[in-house]
């Protein structure tokens, strides 16, 4: 991938943004890369080191899920900001929480914050199975845990209506058979990543509520 031009990748990049706002979201995107190369080198927060990797492993990757998510939105595990701060940025009306439970990366999504004046984010240093407050419309985790592990540690945050949407790669069959009974998986969907010459599924679930069939 480093040897596709930048502006090949940016214009992929700009292509799946909001017409209305693409611009200012362009310059945020540019700006939130600048800060990751730059923590990166100190905080290891990403083994993807260049640029171009950056924008499709890490930006294309996390675009192609704004269609698939609701608000308020709760990112777990959110690390160097994947897929929550590339969200933030597509949608700065849209109350969303990030959460991490590595200080460093905690700090770093701060600063991302801060420095792109993403008004509506909250960053918080937790575990998600330790989070006690909380009611989110979308749960939404980037190769955090398995269906499993996510629906056990995210269930209490989930708002009645909610739902649960895990980012993977290869369709994870075997994640699946071990769900729990009381958890419906709502679609599952494959999404092409632009450059990206590997297998990305989003799964969607829901909890079954009591008195349901």
């Amino acid at each position: 991938m480093q040897d596709i031009p930048l502006e090949t990748l940016m214009q992929a990049v700009a292509d799946d943004l909001p017409i209305s706002s693409r611009e200012n979201c362009l310059q945020k995107i540019q700006h939130f890369l600048d800060l990751l190369l730059h923590w990166n080198e100190a905080f290891n927060l990403t083994a993807v080191r260049s640029k171009q990797d950056m924008i499709v492993k890490h930006i294309l990757d996390s675009l192609s899920v704004t269609d698939c998510v609701s608000y308020p939105l709760l990112d777990v595990g959110s690390g160097g900001g994947f897929p929550g701060i590339v969200l933030a940025i597509v949608a700065p009306a849209q109350p969303m929480t990030l959460l991490d439970s590595n200080g460093k990366k905690v700090r770093f999504l701060k600063q991302c914050v801060h420095e792109l004046q993403l008004d509506q984010v909250c960053v918080v240093h937790s575990r998600v199975e330790t989070l006690k407050t909380g009611s989110f419309n979308c749960i939404i985790s980037r190769a955090y845990a398995s269906l499993a592990l996510m629906a056990k540690s995210c269930r209490h945050l989930v708002a009645p209506d909610g739902e649960m949407v895990a980012m993977k790669g290869k369709y994870p069959q075997s994640e699946l058979k071990a769900l729990p009974d009381d958890i419906i998986v709502a679609n599952i969907q494959r999404v092409e990543v632009p450059f990206l010459n590997e297998e990305r599924h989003i799964v969607r679930m829901k909890i079954r509520q009591p008195g349901s069939e």
